[in-house]
């Protein structure tokens, strides 16, 4: 499995994990259950989606397997960092600050959902 499938799928788990975490405080902190559901979805479920279809998908060439693999770590990282964001935001959207913090953490992930799909695009066959 290459490094970036493998960070894509331990970062997954990561994400896993604070979201069930989140979803026991949402039971005292009831605005911490959206939080604790996109966690999951955008943090787990995303992850690992894109680190086993970078895996999995067929190769680009026999030459050069994975193709440009700068797009799909900038996927990452701003996948990761608008997941991180949303989750410090989402619980207080109605503070003014925070509520541009909330909607720089959906432009991240937008573009990380987007520079990913151009990347695996090419890798359809």
């Amino acid at each position: 499995m290459p490094f970036l499938a493998r960070l894509f799928v331990k970062t997954s788990f990561v994400f896993l994990v604070i979201g069930l975490f989140l979803m026991i405080l949402s039971n005292k902190f009831p605005s911490l259950f959206p939080v604790s559901i996109h966690s999951i979805t955008l943090g787990w479920i995303t992850n690992m989606i894109f680190g086993v279809s970078f895996w999995m998908f067929p190769r680009v060439s026999r030459e050069n397997l994975y193709g440009n693999t700068k797009i799909v770590f900038l996927s990452f990282a701003l996948l990761n960092a608008g997941n991180f964001i949303r989750i410090i935001s989402e619980p207080f959207i109605y503070k003014e600050v925070l509520k541009y913090l909330f909607i720089l953490s959906l432009i991240l992930q937008f573009f990380a959902c987007l520079t990913f799909s151009i990347y695996i695009w090419k890798r359809i066959k």
